[in-house]
């Protein structure tokens, strides 16, 4: 007869023994083997007084913190996973730890995120500030395990540029002026860039300056222009940009210029004949307002002509008298003045004058004649019809 099977011995110290599972053999009949043991074995780590038992698997990172950027305002999450461990995890900025658990009070916007199941311990930072900017290091305390340090970068864009004196400046026409425009308080530093008619103007000057805080700047830009009455209503634009805002922001400022007035003098008809009426016609733009016009004659006011208009009837003299015509406002005054193209009959100016000579001697008489068109002149000699003209000397006015 079958006896039964012996039980099996006693596991050895450090040893869990656990029977095999029967399994069919055949038609129907189970067999077990005998003595058979599912041997598991666990790592001891013998000492005087006892034995502890440590992991197989070891406690370390499997992500860690790394530098990040981000625009103030924005949301960021800071990696942290930790395998096989379940103890404390907790972070630090810039070496002050932030508390522990899923919320942080003191830190409003700041919370632990992930399944902590899965050893995830990531930091999210909501509407990042200036505050932020620092070192941050994931720590599991009781493993005495330290993540890298992790830089955070918070970039802010620079306030709404300023231009000094905008929305407009008031300038002098043929006086330099530095327009200047501010974008401050940035993190970087703010990059300035001045548009003339939608053109880049490349010779703009451009210096910043660190803040109190260490971190941000501010940013100044000047572009020396030399306005003239052409540049009144001119717009010119200043945009910044830096890293947390590529794109840009822009203002304006429009250029009123303030110039004596530009004139120009006008006859009609161009071309006259002596006794003939001319309208003479002073053209003049300025800023500020014309005050007033006064004409002239060969230097000599002509009281009655306050207009921007003179009509009079002329004579030779106006071939050789210019008419002037001044106009002025409250920045100054501009003169021009034009001869008229007076047809007029020749006009003995310089008779000759009797002269004594010797017999065989050179002798030069001399005459001058004015008219208009240009004059031919002969000499002869009285009571002969001999040309005795070898020079002659007339009056062409320039």
């Amino acid at each position: 007869a079958s006896s039964s099977p012996s039980p099996p011995p006693p596991a050895p110290p450090g040893v869990f023994a656990f029977p095999l599972a029967a399994r069919r053999v055949g038609a129907g009949r189970e067999a077990r083997a005998p003595g058979a043991m599912l041997v598991l074995a666990a790592l001891w780590i013998v000492t005087g007084t006892g034995a502890a038992f440590a992991q197989v698997v070891q406690t370390r990172f499997t992500e860690e913190p790394e530098d990040q950027t981000v625009v103030a305002g924005q949301r960021i999450v800071l990696s942290c996973v930790v395998l096989n461990y379940s103890g404390i995890v907790q972070w630090t900025k810039d070496g002050l730890a932030l508390g522990m658990g899923q919320g942080l009070k003191a830190w409003p916007r700041y919370r632990i995120v992930g399944a902590a199941e899965l050893g995830q311990y990531n930091l999210e930072i909501s509407d990042a500030e200036l505050s932020d900017d620092a070192l941050y290091e994931c720590q599991a305390t009781e493993a005495a395990l330290r993540s890298r340090r992790a830089k955070l970068t918070v970039l802010i864009p620079p306030e709404d540029p300023v231009i000094d004196g905008a929305p407009e400046i008031l300038l002098r026409a043929g006086t330099p002026y530095n327009l200047t425009c501010w974008a401050r308080n940035a993190k970087p530093a703010a990059s300035i860039f001045w548009f003339r008619d939608g053109v880049k103007q490349p010779e703009a000057a451009m210096a910043t300056e660190v803040l109190s805080d260490g971190k941000r700047e501010s940013t100044m830009s000047q572009l020396l222009i030399n306005p003239t009455d052409q540049d009144i209503g001119r717009v010119f634009v200043c945009r910044c940009a830096n890293e947390a805002i590529p794109e840009g922001k822009e203002t304006s400022v429009k250029l009123n210029v303030h110039h004596p007035p530009t004139v120009t003098l006008s006859i009609q008809p161009q071309t006259v004949q002596e006794g003939e009426r001319v309208t003479f016609t002073c053209l003049a733009t300025a800023n500020p307002e014309i005050k007033g016009y006064r004409w002239a004659k060969g230097g000599v006011i002509l009281e009655g002509a306050k207009e921007s208009k003179y009509e009079t009837q002329v004579d030779y003299t106006f071939f050789t008298e210019p008419v002037s015509c001044e106009v002025h406002n409250d920045v100054g005054s501009t003169n021009v003045s034009t001869l008229v193209d007076v047809h007029f009959a020749p006009r003995i100016v310089v008779d000759p004058k009797p002269t004594t000579t010797d017999i065989g001697s050179d002798v030069t008489l001399t005459c001058v004649w004015a008219g208009n068109p240009p004059l031919t002149l002969t000499w002869t000699k009285k009571e002969s019809n001999m040309v005795a003209l070898l020079f002659a000397w007339f009056f062409c006015p320039s």
